[in-house]
């Protein structure tokens, strides 16, 4: 594990957690672009996650 500190991976796992939660919303109050940009949000924020850490 690199030099990343407690506070590094809480921020992270906290952006991550948000976007989650952003698909328990009734399928009703998402729309296509929304749902594409949470996915892709979702995808950068985990791979950045992935990369300060392994």
């Amino acid at each position: 594990m690199t030099g990343i500190s407690v506070e590094e991976i809480e921020s992270s796992a906290n952006e991550i957690y948000t976007l989650i939660a952003y698909f328990d919303k009734p399928k009703e109050e998402q729309t296509i672009e929304e749902f594409d940009r949470h996915s892709l949000q979702l995808e950068l924020a985990v791979e950045k996650f992935k990369k300060k850490n392994c």
